[in-house]
């Protein structure tokens, strides 16, 4: 049966409280590479209320989603990794899935990575990283950046 077919009637079933069903549905659609039915069980495995609740049935959801490519499950994965919900907790990795959403545009994935002050070494780690060319080629301002970050230099003293 077709994605959106699957969907419609896991849809259904979720009208008439068939989770059963509803699960199959979508389980199907998702093992098939719809994103929507990923997305669908990601959020539903989530929701600490549905009988089936399980963080890391959520967090696999949102993983096969976010590497298609969804902004959504790349933010949602990041919130995972940053408070250990279905994987272990990662920084690294929450970081790592936030920036990859909000550099395409997702506004909750910019939110949190500006909003949160455990990311902010992370940033400091990513300008430094892209001023190594500048300062390979002889800039200046470049190499005092890179040297303060490394070296705790205040040029300002």
């Amino acid at each position: 049966m077709e994605n959106n077919k699957l969907i419609e009637l896991g849809d259904e079933y979720r009208r008439n409280n068939n989770y059963d069903k509803m699960i199959e549905c979508y389980k199907n659609a998702a093992e098939q590479g719809s994103v929507k039915a990923q997305l669908i069980l990601g959020e539903l495995y989530s929701d600490v209320e549905f009988e089936y609740y399980n963080e890391t049935e959520s967090f696999n959801w949102y993983y096969l989603a976010a590497k298609q490519g969804d902004l959504s499950a790349q933010y949602r994965l990041g919130y995972c990794y940053e408070y250990g919900c279905g994987v272990e907790q990662s920084d690294e990795q929450a970081y790592f899935w936030l920036k990859s959403a909000a550099s395409k545009g997702y506004e909750f994935a910019k939110r949190e990575l500006e909003d949160n002050i455990f990311f902010q070494e992370f940033k400091l780690k990513d300008e430094v990283d892209s001023k190594i060319p500048l300062a390979e080629k002889g800039d200046v301002e470049a190499q005092i950046f890179i040297a303060e970050f490394y070296f705790g230099i205040d040029n300002d003293e």
